[in-house]
C-alpha cells in the first residue's frame, strides 16, 4: 500500500482554499506553480477558482487578509546605481 493511500484524502479548510485561490492570480504567479508550492493538485485548484468565481466556494473568512492588487501601468525594471 502506498504512503498516499495510507493517509487518505486531505481536508482543506475554507480559509486555506481561499488563501490559495487568491494567491493564484497575483502578478508573477501561475496557478500551476501556486498549486505545486502548496501541495494541491492543479486541477483541484482550478476547480476552486471556478467555484469562487461562481460564488460557490463558500463565504470568504473574515480573518483572511486580502493583498492589494498592484497597478500594472508601472512595472519596475530594476534598481539603477550611479
Amino acid at each position: 500500500m502506498s504512503e498516499a493511500a495510507k493517509r487518505g484524502r486531505r481536508k482543506w479548510s475554507l480559509e486555506d482554499k481561499w488563501r490559495i485561490v487568491q494567491a493564484a492570480p497575483l502578478p508573477g504567479n501561475s496557478a500551476a506553480e501556486v498549486a505545486r508550492r502548496r501541495g494541491v493538485n492543479s486541477n483541484l485548484l482550478f476547480r476552486w477558482i471556478r467555484a469562487a468565481e461562481a460564488r460557490q466556494l463558500g463565504h470568504r473568512p473574515d480573518s483572511l487578509v486580502l493583498l492589494p492588487q498592484p497597478a500594472l501601468d508601472l512595472i519596475p525594471m530594476g534598481v539603477f546605481w550611479r
